[in-house]
């Protein structure tokens, strides 16, 4: 049977009520430990004192922390390293098979610690035909004379010329 998980509190709690007068053999009857266990505790936590143990708890914990942000940041940094190495323009991408698999690999880790979704790397913006060019310009002449005028205003504008904005 698998015994009781002690906290480090809890060990140095054991450890003290040795120290008091009582018997190894007795705590560790109470305790449902062994004896091997009992001197293992008493090497690894000594002289240490319940506070100095909450102490070292809290350290631990900290550090795992610490240690799971830099084992993150360490590899973010080198996904964008290698991404820096490997992604290449579509074109490139066409030619090379292989290498466009690895470079999807490495865009889809890349994009995740960037925080990016892949569809907006991926996107390309179709054709505007000369009628959308037109608006588009007479748009970017409104906003240039009306500087304080919203999207709504100004779609209100565009349709007031003729033009079809916004939704109808």
């Amino acid at each position: 049977m698998k015994g009781k998980r002690y906290s480090t509190e809890d060990k140095v709690r054991i450890l003290r009520e040795a120290d008091s007068g009582k018997s190894i053999m007795e705590i560790c009857r109470e305790k449902n430990l062994s004896d091997v266990t009992f001197h293992r505790w008493r090497k690894q936590f000594g002289q240490m004192g319940l506070n100095e143990a909450r102490r070292l708890k809290d350290l631990e914990r900290e550090n795992t922390e610490l240690k799971k942000l830099l084992a993150e940041a360490l590899l973010a940094k080198r996904v964008l390293e290698y991404a820096l190495e490997k992604i290449m323009s579509p074109g490139a991408q066409k030619a090379d098979g292989d290498g466009r698999r690895a470079g999807r690999a490495v865009l889809r880790a890349g994009c995740r610690v960037l925080r990016r979704s892949r569809a907006s790397f991926w996107y390309q913006a179709g054709r505007r035909n000369d009628r959308q060019q037109q608006m588009v310009a007479r748009l970017h002449a409104l906003s240039d004379a009306h500087p304080r005028y919203g999207y709504r205003r100004i779609a209100a504008l565009l349709r007031q010329e003729g033009w079809r904005a916004g939704k109808r």
